[in-house]
């Protein structure tokens, strides 16, 4: 998943930014300054929720997804985000991407044939 294609996110205030930006423009954090493992999952969390909160009551499987991809930003080995996201691909019609979430989820990052 690229940077470019979602926007670049500020770990604070979840606003995008761009590459040449150091400091967020929104709310003044240091986008040079690493996160630690802990603050990462976190707000994967926080975006995983919400895209889970979305698809669950069935509102805006693209707001979902968007969700879910900038999730998978902060933790891109979480199984749950993968599978997730899976989930809904398939709800809004991309099978193929779906099932290659699907084998993401599993650690097998072949391509569908």
């Amino acid at each position: 998943m690229s940077d470019w294609l979602l926007g670049l996110r500020c770990p604070d205030c979840g606003e995008k930014f761009s590459e040449d930006d150091r400091i967020c423009p929104h709310c003044g954090a240091d986008l040079e300054e690493p996160l630690e493992e802990g603050d990462r999952r976190s707000m994967a969390k926080q975006y995983m929720d919400k895209a889970k909160k979305i698809y669950d009551r069935n509102w805006n499987n693209e707001e979902a997804l968007s969700n879910i991809d900038i999730a998978l930003q902060f933790d891109p080995d979480s199984a749950e985000a993968h599978n997730l996201r899976g989930l809904i691909l398939d709800t809004i019609g991309e099978t193929e991407q779906a099932i290659l979430s699907y084998r993401e989820e599993h650690g097998a990052f072949s391509t569908v044939e």
